[in-house]
């Protein structure tokens, strides 16, 4: 982010030449770069109808302007920012694109790894942790952009991430080529999930997930994983490992219900040392759940 890729991206259009589309340009210091990026963060947490508004003094817009923006900016911040839209890149422009279906995301792979590395730095992990899906919502056309109707966030792009209280500690763009050393044995959703577990700082973590991710197989998985991680979660009945003994059908005749609400079911898998402890629970409330677990440690 020191401005370098920029200003060579800039030069390699001859946007400076004479004639050149930005004829005032000069070259951006690296402090201009994160002020540019900060903008877009302080966008995000307090939107304007358009990002330029925030330049003006709120004497100017009491609504939208914002005076710390404009004393940092200056007085040709409009014109700077469109110079910075037009040009900034993370990525050398002298190099190559690489295959997108080794690295669809390599104009800003520098930028996500910067995030995942302060993410990580920044944040202790307690034992107990969730692993789910996030959805980067956004209203433009890609390739890569998600149908979601089953969400009130609507479509974008999707991650699997390891959070703790709401705060995101890592993540996997679902984009990405699953890791190779997980896949030959492991789907592409349950390989991203042993690749971040790798970036733990310690043994013995509890994550839960919700029904998407979880299996006999993945839990298994996860006890013989270097970090030796349990699981927890909901899953589905049909094709997870499930013992026939704990699987409830829904029951859709009403004066029937009362009598199998409030049914629970257990098993407990035995006679495989790398799987201690794999209990598979279901619970009848208004319609049946089935859970699996490596943390259960009673069952009463």
């Amino acid at each position: 982010m020191d401005g370098e890729h920029t200003n060579k991206r800039l030069y390699l259009a001859n946007a400076v030449q004479p004639g050149g589309i930005y004829p005032t340009w000069k070259q951006f210091t690296r402090r201009e770069i994160e002020q540019h990026i900060a903008l877009y963060f302080m966008q995000g947490l307090n939107p304007s109808p358009q990002v330029k508004m925030k330049f003006k003094s709120q004497i100017e817009d009491p609504m939208q302007g914002n005076d710390l923006v404009h004393f940092m900016f200056g007085a040709d911040a409009e014109r700077r920012h469109k110079h910075f839209k037009a040009f900034f890149t993370t990525q050398d422009p002298n190099r190559p694109v690489p295959p997108r279906e080794k690295r669809p995301n390599h104009k800003v792979d520098s930028f996500l790894r910067h995030l995942q590395e302060v993410s990580m730095e920044a944040w202790r992990l307690g034992r107990d942790v969730s692993c789910d899906e996030q959805t980067v919502g956004f209203q433009g056309v890609h390739k890569d952009k998600l149908r979601i109707t089953y969400k009130n966030g609507g479509d974008g792009f999707q991650c699997d991430a390891i959070c703790e209280d709401g705060y995101t500690w890592m993540f996997y763009f679902r984009n990405q080529p699953a890791p190779k050393k997980w896949i030959d044995k492991l789907s592409p959703l349950h390989s991203r999930c042993m690749a971040m577990m790798e970036q733990l700082d310690s043994e013995y973590h509890n994550i839960w997930f919700d029904n998407l991710y979880l299996s006999a197989r993945f839990a298994k998985e996860c006890l013989n994983h270097e970090k030796k991680v349990r699981i927890l979660g909901s899953t589905q009945k049909k094709g997870r490992g499930l013992p026939k003994c704990v699987i409830q059908e829904e029951v859709t005749n009403k004066s029937m219900k009362k009598f199998v609400r409030g049914t629970v079911k257990a098993a407990v898998l035995e006679g495989d040392d790398k799987c201690k402890d794999l209990v598979a629970v279901s619970y009848y409330n208004s319609k049946p759940v089935h859970f699996l677990s490596t943390i259960c440690k009673l069952i009463q």
